[in-house]
């Protein structure tokens, strides 16, 4: 119980803190740019289901391979940590609106804060876009999913590819934004 009232607890104060500050709602590219120390294209290799020992808290801590930079410093090693809220571990799930759904192999361009020290990045303003190729191979980014359960880019349609952004003006715009 002491749990769920923590889960109902913090999903009110993320939506509150949106309410007020936006940071659940989506954000311009030279605003997440803007706001971001570093912008990454990577590709999802790992997930792992966590679980705070305090508070109840379930989140899931991606494993990361940078593959380009956009904007800040290459990192010291190719594979960073993401952590990001909501999750399932055991029996046991929180899912808070507006946060993505990061999928292990499908590769995203994620725009970060920095860790602190402490290892572990955050999305800034908890936008992902996923990278995804039709069938000539040209890329497209799209808004990442909010759950395992949307689609995933096996499943993207031929309309959302022509009213998605192409990779080169999505990169261009993140690099005329700073």
């Amino acid at each position: 119980m002491q749990r769920l009232a923590f889960g109902v607890l913090f999903g009110s104060m993320v939506f509150a803190e949106s309410a007020t500050a936006g940071s659940l709602m989506p954000q311009s590219v030279p605003a997440l740019t803007q706001a971001a120390d570093s912008a990454y294209r990577v590709r999802v290799l790992h997930e792992e289901p966590r679980q705070d020992e305090k508070t109840g808290l379930i989140f899931r801590r991606l494993s990361v391979e940078v593959l380009e930079v956009f904007k800040g410093r290459w990192p010291s090693q190719s594979i960073v940590k993401v952590e990001l809220p909501g999750g399932k571990k055991g029996n046991e799930g929180l899912h808070i609106s507006g946060i993505p759904h990061l999928a292990v192999g499908e590769e995203y361009i994620l725009f970060l804060e920095a860790d602190w020290g402490s290892g572990v990045n955050r999305l800034s303003g908890w936008s992902a876009y996923l990278v995804v190729s039709d069938q000539r191979g040209d890329r497209f980014i799209v808004s990442a999913p909010e759950s395992s359960i949307e689609k995933r880019t096996h499943d993207i349609r031929a309309s959302q590819l022509r009213s998605a952004s192409s990779y080169q003006n999505f990169v261009t715009e993140i690099f005329s934004s700073y």
